[in-house]
């Protein structure tokens, strides 16, 4: 039965096997040959892309060929935005550990990927750039960028959510962003860890939540109401809890926070204020 499995999961360039071990009920996840962390990340932005879609064709009113094109132009700003924003990512996790002495070090550990990244850094870059990304389609544009704006926010809210959601999941496969010591029902040894205890899964408590956070925006999306705020402010407070479970070994510390949970609370305070102005600009646009 196991060797069948296998062959069914090498179709689909995945090889995963999850055994219950002896200690206790501790479950070990064993990496086969494929990297299953990026192909999750592949399906994260392939059905975050495809959320995208669905959300702006059902906004947009019309079924004319140019609002295809604007469609696909809104998506490409998206993916370049969190494709330009791994530098921010990679910046907050490097400052997390703070393990460099000058800012040529610190270009230094971002170009070599030395620490990784974190999808909150994308995230908050994203939601700060995307003004001045409308802004100067606008000014290069005819079009009034007034009702699809709010759209393409939705749009952005539904793929930054599902992206991290899978993104989460091969962290799990993968064996990297795991929790603290934890010995309990559900805890898991991976054998890509540099320790040999049991720990927290945290990578699918976030993937649980996340999950809640898209039925959340589904929720609201059917009634209409905006969504980019209130999934700021979601996934930012989701992060800042989540750091608390998350193993914290050489990681610096300010007022009993790391830099991620400050990077979660600027995303808070950014959702904040897209509330406020997105829900006065769709009063207006109605």
């Amino acid at each position: 039965m196991e060797e069948a499995l296998r062959e069914y999961m090498k179709g689909f360039f995945l090889e995963y096997k999850a055994e219950v071990g002896k200690r206790g009920g501790v479950m070990r996840p064993t990496l086969l040959e494929m990297e299953s962390y990026h192909l999750f990340i592949s399906l994260g932005t392939a059905f975050g892309s495809g959320a995208f879609i669905f959300v702006m064709n059902k906004k947009l009113k019309h079924r004319q060929a140019k609002y295809i094109k604007e469609i696909l132009v809104q998506l490409v700003l998206c993916l370049a935005l969190f494709g330009i924003g791994a530098v921010a990512g990679e910046m907050v996790r490097t400052w997390s550990f703070w393990e460099f002495h000058s800012f040529s070090e610190l270009i230094e550990m971002m170009m070599t990927d030395r620490q990784g990244t974190h999808f909150i850094g994308r995230v908050l870059f994203a939601a700060w750039m995307l003004p001045l990304v409308y802004w100067l389609a606008g000014r290069f544009r005819k079009e009034t960028y007034q009702t699809d704006t709010g759209a393409a926010y939705d749009a952005v809210a539904f793929y930054f959510v599902i992206q991290h959601m899978f993104s989460r999941i091969g962290c799990y496969l993968n064996g990297c962003c795991y929790g603290k010591y934890y010995a309990g029902v559900g805890s898991v040894i991976f054998p890509t860890m540099p320790v040999d205890y049991p720990v927290f899964p945290a990578q699918l408590m976030e993937v649980a939540i996340t999950a809640g956070i898209f039925i959340f925006l589904v929720v609201r999306w059917k009634k209409e109401k905006p969504l980019f705020g209130w999934a700021l402010v979601l996934f930012g407070t989701m992060i800042f809890l989540s750091e608390f479970f998350m193993d914290q070994k050489g990681v610096l510390r300010i007022a009993g926070i790391n830099m991620i949970q400050v990077t979660a609370l600027l995303t808070i305070l950014t959702g904040v204020f897209y509330i406020d102005k997105l829900q006065g600009r769709r009063e207006k646009v109605q």
